[in-house]
């Protein structure tokens, strides 16, 4: 068979509008955007944000290719008269090569390294360089055509207006979502890095957090709640799933919620609730696969968008110049669950809200700031630069300055509080709170120097395992449960953050296996408190140094360490686990030995029940640059 050639003024009439740039600035914004869509992890970005991103693009790209004709008209003049649409291709060709150098080498990194940036300029002058010298003189004749060129003219406003055409949402969000259910309204609120002893609710130390103190008055409070996990990802997936992270083993950093696990959002989506994310911490961003069941999952700081594009880059550099510590605080989150709220407020939904005030940068309001002057070395804000200062040993903190940090991280608790109360006044507005269930706790809390440690992560002791836990019920239940003098309430029962999933279940009516859980739910379907939840009271998952578990016995809190060490201690008489008693050999030893076995032992068992194989994902140099940047990785 043969093939006829191209017509070659039809290739000349490409090249010329390749050449000129609302030819080739529209074609390359599509690419970069392409790339982006293609690399992204499902379920990271919507349609308006992948546009946005390529508006900046096309925006850029227009900017930089009339730029450099200009340059190039200016330092070249013969090539006006003699060949500009060789020109133009050169330049097209240095902006193609360069835009190709931030998308698949390390995007994010150059967002922290100028360097890539630098050698991205090159490669775009060399290869545009490269082509001017192979082309010279060849494309100057045949006229660019009216078709190709109105076409091309028409891409540009219509990629400058995309962002805002009334498009299809994700298809994730077109399902039926159903009114009347038993409880209409679940909020689940998690304050990243809230220790309970950061909140006058539980200590009489604290400063004021009225609006929590008041929450906890007016709801169920529990004074034993403890975390399965010692930082963000086990303890957050043991929240969303009800399995501890011996069970799910989301335990590591490049750990991933397994396929084999239902979480809640997911089951809450089958009975018919509109679902939302909203949020920030980067190790709960998409890749980890939280997103699952969500119709609306934003947790992603502009810094660390998980879509490798020039036009992300560009989003990333606004927003860290917009946003001075890069991340969202309290206000932003409120204000992104208000914009949830004015399009689904009229629907029965579930709402879980991540804050990220009390972890590392502790910056806190300007009007909340500890009095006097910061110690010498340390300021107003405490960052991720101090932490691995700290961390390394190059900046040794007397006690004045551990305090000066404390006073910032309480600053952060309070400011929180504050936070979380026009968000409740917003829900009383909209007449959403009555008919509300609303849970208030954290994934872990903060070590400052207790035990000579610093931060999370590291460790499963009390100040990084003991959280706060509110349940505020709904009008009709909490009305009934006040009838029979069960709420409010202080509960001082052993509970855990894999209780929060079974509860919700429950108290909704949506059907589950009690087999897919490791615990139980806290409250029975009319709201009354159980006596005893059951959960494996065991905590693990550390991120950094040996892997550890602890488990309790009654009041006694058995630690085993991979390399065999022990640790015993008695929190009745000794909260702030100073005496290791396992020198002693008392007959509780014994009992924490057993009894870890028997957690592992339980906890082996229903992993193979369920079909859970660990959940991982490819951490590459990027990657392990975002966690070093809030201090996961060093």
């Amino acid at each position: 068979m043969r093939y006829a050639a191209p017509d070659p003024r039809i290739m000349k009439r490409l090249l010329r509008l390749l050449a000129s740039p609302l030819g080739a600035a529209p074609l390359l914004a599509l690419a970069d955007g392409l790339v982006g869509h293609l690399r992204a992890e499902p379920g990271a970005l919507d349609w308006p944000e992948e546009l946005g991103a390529v508006r900046i693009t096309l925006a850029v790209v227009l900017v930089l290719h009339g730029t450099a004709l200009g340059l190039g008209h200016l330092l070249v003049p013969s090539a006006r008269e003699r060949d500009p649409a060789t020109l133009g291709l050169a330049v097209s060709a240095g902006l193609a090569a360069f835009l190709a150098e931030v998308d698949f080498l390390e995007w994010n990194a150059a967002h922290h390294d100028p360097m890539l940036l630098r050698n991205g300029v090159f490669l775009g002058l060399l290869s545009g360089g490269l082509l001017w010298h192979l082309l010279g003189g060849r494309v100057r004749s045949a006229p660019l055509g009216r078709g190709l060129g109105t076409g091309a003219l028409a891409l540009v406003p219509l990629l400058a207006i995309a962002p805002s055409l009334p498009l299809s949402p994700k298809p994730r969000t077109e399902r039926a979502v159903r009114r009347g259910h038993r409880i209409p309204h679940v909020i689940l609120i998690i304050a990243d890095t809230l220790r309970r002893d950061a909140l006058s609710t539980y200590s009489q130390h604290a400063a004021p957090t009225p609006v929590l103190d008041a929450f906890g008055a007016q709801g169920l409070t529990y004074t034993r709640a403890r975390t399965p996990g010692a930082w963000t990802l086990p303890s957050v997936t043991s929240a969303l799933t009800g399995l501890h992270p011996l069970v799910h083993g989301a335990m590591k950093r490049n750990s991933s919620l397994p396929d084999q696990v239902t979480p809640l959002a997911a089951r809450m989506a089958e009975a018919g609730y509109r679902t939302a994310a909203i949020g920030h911490n980067f190790v709960l961003s998409p890749p980890r696969h939280l997103y699952r069941g969500f119709d609306a999952y934003e947790f992603t700081s502009r810094r660390m968008l998980p879509t490798p594009s020039f036009g992300f880059l560009v989003l990333a550099w606004i927003h860290d110049r917009t946003t001075p510590r890069g991340e969202p605080d309290a206000e932003e989150i409120n204000a992104r669950a208000f914009r949830w709220l004015d399009n689904h407020a009229d629907e029965d939904f579930f709402l879980w809200l991540h804050y990220y005030d009390t972890h590392i940068v502790y910056d806190p309001p300007t009007d909340l700031r500890p009095e006097g002057p910061p110690p010498p070395g340390l300021s107003f804000a405490f960052t991720y630069g101090d932490l691995e200062n700290v961390r390394g040993g190059y900046k040794v903190l007397d006690a004045e300055g551990r305090r000066w940090v404390r006073a910032l991280y309480d600053a952060e608790s309070r400011g929180l509080d504050r936070s979380l109360g026009l968000l409740f006044d917003d829900l009383k507005r909209r007449g959403l709170w009555e008919d509300s269930l609303v849970i208030v706790t954290s994934d872990h809390g903060e070590e400052f120097f207790e035990h000579e440690g610093f931060e999370h992560g590291h460790a499963v002791y009390e100040e990084l395992l003991d959280v706060p836990l509110f349940v505020k019920l709904p009008h009709a239940l909490a009305e009934a449960q006040r009838a029979a003098g069960t709420y409010p309430a202080r509960l001082d029962t052993p509970v855990s953050l894999e209780n929060i999933t079974p509860t919700i279940l429950t108290l909704t009516g949506i059907d589950a296996d009690p087999g897919e859980f490791s615990a139980g739910p806290l409250l029975d379907p009319t709201g009354a408190p159980i006596a005893a939840p059951t959960c494996l009271h065991a905590s693990t998952g550390t991120l950094y140094f040996q892997d550890r578990l602890a488990v309790m016995v009654s009041d006694f809190k058995y630690i085993r360490l991979l390399s065999g060490r022990e640790e015993l201690y008695d929190l009745a008489s000794d909260p702030g686990e100073t005496r290791n008693l396992v020198p002693q050999a008392p007959p509780e030893l014994e009992l924490g030995c057993a009894r870890f076995e028997e957690v592992r032992r339980q906890a082996r068992a229903q992993k193979k029940r369920l079909g859970i194989s660990a959940g991982t994902i490819r951490l590459d140099a990027a990657e392990m640059r975002r966690l070093r940047d809030i201090g996961y990785a060093r």
